[in-house]
């Protein structure tokens, strides 16, 4: 976990960046009071981070209940007390947790208000994925794969500024719904600041595989991973992209079920964390890049990654 201190300096900061943000959209969204990360009382500003990111970064979110788009590719019951946001407030929101989004990323589901974990959305144009792999995932050598994918990583890591990902093990082991044509499976990270779990779900379909990955620190894993399997239950793709709707000469993967695992290891998620939250770092693709924040406010490194 963060020292008080760093929460402190972690609240400093988001509240410089995010109220500079949200000057320069023409909105306010800062209250008096006492700094939030200071339990004792201590000299500061208390600002409402959330409130910020709901309405004065310009983000579309979509509030439950309501059907929402995810691309073209699929659609999503958005069920009440959950939002989701199209393409361009994935982007934003990433920026903001320090990250490079691509142009894979097209949606974002969270809890209304709240943004202490959330799910990104991405479609993976690879063509139809056999499931014959689904009663013979190897593990044990996908564990070794994360290992050195971890080693690997860190050394760009290291290169780009940013604090190590070290990888511990399943947060859950990876299974096959068939009813759903999903592949599940959690991977948690250690880092010097606290641990963070990246849960992948991996929606089948008949072009590709649309990712729906939560980004949730560990010990609300438990409690969150129930509230996000039933708000995907209402996620289906449309017409013409489901997986049961497979035609002959349809283009045909050119991996299976394990070799899907394998590719989580280059997708670690998490975020920065809010309002005295485990701060963590999110990575989309095998090489970190920005540490915005902490180089930002630290003045290490570059600044060109702007938000």
């Amino acid at each position: 976990m963060v020292s008080s201190c760093k929460v402190h300096w972690f609240h400093q900061a988001l509240f410089v960046l995010l109220t500079c943000w949200a000057v320069v959209l023409g909105s306010g969204g800062v209250a008096n009071g006492q700094d939030p990360g200071s339990a004792d009382g201590e000299g500061g500003v208390e600002v409402d981070y959330e409130e910020l990111i709901s309405s004065g970064l310009g983000i579309d979110w979509e509030v439950g209940p309501g059907k929402s788009k995810i691309g073209s590719r699929a659609l999503i019951d958005v069920p009440a007390g959950f939002r989701y946001t199209g393409k361009q407030g994935t982007h934003t929101l990433l920026k903001l947790f320090d990250n490079l989004p691509g142009e894979s990323e097209i949606g974002l589901l969270s809890a209304d208000g709240s943004t202490d974990w959330f799910v990104v959305f991405s479609f993976d144009d690879i063509g139809y994925v056999k499931d014959d792999e689904k009663d013979s995932i190897d593990k044990e050598a996908l564990l070794e794969q994360f290992r050195e994918g971890s080693r690997i990583s860190n050394e760009q890591r290291a290169a780009a500024g940013m604090e190590e990902l070290r990888f511990v093990g399943w947060a859950v082991e990876p299974y096959y719904n068939e009813e759903s044509n999903s592949l599940e499976w959690g991977l948690k990270y250690d880092t010097d600041s606290g641990q963070v779990v990246n849960y992948f779900t991996k929606r089948l379909g008949r072009r590709g595989v649309m990712d729906c990955n939560l980004v949730v620190a560990p010990e609300e894993l438990d409690a969150v991973l129930p509230q996000v399997r039933s708000a995907l239950t209402g996620f289906e793709f449309a017409a013409g992209e489901k997986y049961s709707e497979f035609q002959a000469g349809d283009r045909i993967a050119e991996y299976g079920l394990t070799a899907l695992v394998a590719g989580g290891a280059l997708a670690v998620a998490a975020k920065s964390g809010l309002l005295g939250k485990l701060w963590k770092v999110v990575v989309f693709g095998v090489l970190a890049v920005g540490a915005f924040l902490k180089k930002l406010f630290t003045g290490g490194g570059s600044q060109s990654e702007s938000v």
